[in-house]
């Protein structure tokens, strides 16, 4: 017989550890959106992507944001890219979406944010959702 653990596909960004300059969380109600600058990143241990294809990245990015490059990199800010996306300005709560190859078994993952225009305020991100094949 055959035991399942079913997980949730959908992570709260402010669950991940927050690096970088001045990250702030905001609270809305019983959630928290993460607040994220040029070269700010949010990383996740020890997650499972096996049969994951793709990582849509739930984004706002109001008046005081400019938007930005995010990136999904494995162990480290600089290791393996595994995808990216732009993300532009005027975006409410917005799914942006991020394929990613093949990745078998667990790892860190990092979410990594840049501006193309060397803007300091980007955007919020309120969660993760894990699509698999």
């Amino acid at each position: 017989e055959r035991a399942y653990t079913l997980l949730s596909p959908v992570v709260q960004a402010s669950s991940g550890t927050i690096m970088g300059d001045y990250p702030v969380t905001k609270k809305k109600g019983n959630k928290s959106a993460v607040y994220v600058r040029n070269a700010g990143s949010i990383h996740f241990d020890n997650t499972d992507l096996t049969g994951v294809s793709g990582i849509i990245v739930n984004v706002s990015t109001p008046k005081n944001t400019n938007g930005g490059k995010v990136e999904i990199r494995l162990g480290s800010t600089t290791g393996n890219l595994l995808g990216s996306a732009m993300v532009g300005k005027g975006l409410e709560k917005n799914n942006v979406s991020i394929n990613i190859p093949p990745t078998l078994g667990r790892h860190n993952i990092y979410l990594v944010f840049s501006s193309t225009d060397n803007a300091e305020n980007l955007m919020y991100i309120d969660y993760l959702t894990f699509i698999s094949k």
